[in-house]
Formats: structure tokens, sequence, C-alpha cells
């Protein structure tokens, strides 16, 4: 699963068709009831990992995730990528501690922002990678 910013979503979806081509990416956006059907169709049974998978990425927003965490939440998601982490700073906020909430095996985090503006949220960040390491 790929959280990014909207303005970024048809570039994630572009650059795995084309650098990925095998991996089948899909978009979860648009209205309510375009992404309440998507839904229907990926139930938790049909999410596998093989070529026959509906799907292997999914692309999807921050402001989504937390609107729609009932779904996102009955899926064991091999990988979370965040993309422009840096948005999202407070631990305490409603969008981190649903993203936290969800089931995956690896997290990873991206940003055009190296440097931080503060080490203060360092170890945040580092809560997110590795929730269960004490910072």
């Amino acid at each position: 699963m790929v959280v990014a910013p909207a303005s970024t979503f048809h570039n994630w979806q572009q650059e795995l068709t084309q650098f990925v081509p095998k991996l089948k990416a899909s978009p979860y956006w648009g209205s309510a009831k375009d992404c309440t059907t998507l839904w229907k169709f990926w139930s938790k049974k049909d999410i596998s990992y093989d070529e026959d998978a509906p799907f292997h990425v999914l692309i999807t927003g921050y402001q989504l995730v937390t609107q729609d965490q009932q779904y996102f939440q009955k899926v064991k998601w091999q990988y979370m990528i965040r993309d422009e982490v840096q948005n999202i700073k407070s631990a305490s906020s409603v969008r981190w501690k649903t993203l936290l909430g969800l089931h995956c095996r690896n997290r990873l985090l991206l940003t055009g922002t190296p440097i931080q503006n503060s080490m203060q949220g360092l170890p945040q960040l580092y809560s997110f990678i590795l929730p269960k390491l004490s910072v």
C-alpha cells in the first residue's frame, strides 16, 4: 500500500507501470461510492500476492485511509509506503494513529525533505517504522 498526497497519485501509478510492469497498481481515490465499490471486489480472502491477485499495489491518500480505516484494517499488508511523510509530524494525530494501527509487515517512509527543521520529529518517525522499539 502506498499512502501519498493526492497530487502524487497519478505519478505513483505511472512510475509503477513504467518500472515494474508486472505489478498491478490499483488506485483508491475518487468518490465515496467509487471506493466502496472497489472494496466489494477486494474481500480479505481475495487478496493474495501472486500473479492472479486483483492488485499488488494500492495507491491511496492520507485522508482516505483515515476515512475508510475499517476497510484498510481488514487487510494484512506486506508493505506500507508513506510518501511525503514530513506532512504528518504529530504522533498524536488521528491519521498517525490510524496508519500505525494498520496491520503491515514492513513500513517505509519517503520524503523530499531530507533534513527536518528540528530533530524532535525524528524519534516519532522511528517509532512508526519500528513500533515495537521504544525510542
